[in-house]
């Protein structure tokens, strides 16, 4: 049994805005997850709402950051970005794909060599080779094409 706290959305004077009650853990579960979408479904709904306070045109706001060369600086720090995410993605598609795997894992999303190897059921010494032959690989391809890393 967990304990479950209804809220009324018509509380007035002989009904209290909120009630705890024991059910079920199977229906806890399934509250719970309404309870969690309805949340999502107001957040979706909130935030498409538009103040009829807030200014709607961009010369109304009176800020230095609405420049051109504020956009213009925005848009060449895209266009780098984008070239080192090309980069990058032809780097990766150049290692095999346990060399790949290793070095994602561990320079992107900064996971351990040990929990690496755990999760591919293989002994760390096999993921750092992968990794050793993956950064000879990368500096190979970085040197060919004069890359700055």
């Amino acid at each position: 049994m967990k304990k479950y706290t209804y809220t009324f959305n018509d509380a007035g004077k002989n009904v209290p805005a909120k009630v705890e009650i024991e059910i079920d853990n199977k229906w806890a579960k399934i509250l719970s997850e309404f309870d969690t979408e309805e949340k999502k479904n107001n957040y979706k709904e909130n935030r498409r709402r538009v103040s009829l306070d807030a200014p709607n045109n961009y010369h109304e706001i009176a800020d230095d950051t609405l420049t051109c060369d504020y956009y213009v600086e925005k848009a060449i720090g895209k266009a780098k970005q984008d070239k080192l995410v090309a980069r990058a993605k032809y780097i990766l598609g150049q290692l095999t794909p346990n060399q790949a795997d290793s070095f994602y894992k561990t320079k992107v999303l900064g996971s351990k060599t040990l929990e690496v190897a755990k999760e591919k059921g293989v002994d760390e010494s096999a993921v750092r080779k992968h990794l050793r032959r993956a950064n000879k690989t990368i500096g190979k391809i970085v040197e060919q094409f004069g890359w700055a890393m």
